[in-house]
């Protein structure tokens, strides 16, 4: 398949017609038009073929989401990744009055590379966790090997995942399953545990 051609509007088309009924060549249309002769050609050629020089309609469905519409279901998706497919669907029906598939939608998002993938689960970190084990290195850092060799150290520790995320899924680009947005916290728990 060749490259895309320039489409020429219908007023142009139907001068070179015009001036081809009345007997010029197509060199003359063509420096009277300002296009080429084989432009001038194909015009006629087509003319004569379809007897319109409208455009014929293109095959397939058109699109059901506008050009502005598909960046709008790409944000929703990186705003709340834990979002679905079908809530997405619905927030576009209220805004725009269109019904769209869910498909559609996941197919939309699957074109910006951004797909479903369970999300990775780390241990549940607040704001003061991380200042009280800083200070607790430095109150044992100069702890003599003694008092190391006194501990005795378990590694049994129970853990559960926050809210019910253990089957959800979000939308996210390659490479981004470690940003915080793409994690869902764990809490332990020593219900039972040694």
């Amino acid at each position: 398949m060749g490259p895309k051609k320039k489409k020429h509007s219908v007023a142009l088309r139907e001068r070179v017609v015009l001036l081809h009924s009345q007997g010029r060549s197509y060199r003359q249309i063509g420096a009277e038009a300002s296009v080429s002769y084989t432009t001038v050609r194909a015009i006629i050629h087509k003319y004569k073929e379809t007897g319109t020089t409208v455009n014929k309609c293109r095959p397939g469905r058109l699109k059901v989401l506008t050009t502005r519409e598909r960046p709008r279901i790409i944000t929703l998706a990186r705003k709340e990744p834990a979002t679905s497919a079908a809530t997405i669907a619905e927030v576009v029906q209220v805004t725009s009055d269109k019904t769209v598939n869910v498909q559609t939608i996941r197919n939309g998002l699957n074109e910006a590379d951004m797909h479903r993938h369970s999300p990775r689960k780390k241990p549940y970190i607040s704001e003061i966790n991380p200042q009280k084990r800083l200070q607790l290195v430095k109150d044992y850092i100069s702890k003599p090997m003694e008092f190391w060799n006194t501990l005795i150290f378990s590694g049994e520790s129970k853990f559960s995942v926050i809210g019910f995320y253990s089957r959800k899924k979000d939308w996210r680009k390659p490479n981004t399953h470690l940003d915080i947005k793409h994690m869902h916290p764990t809490v332990k728990h020593g219900e039972g545990g040694i």
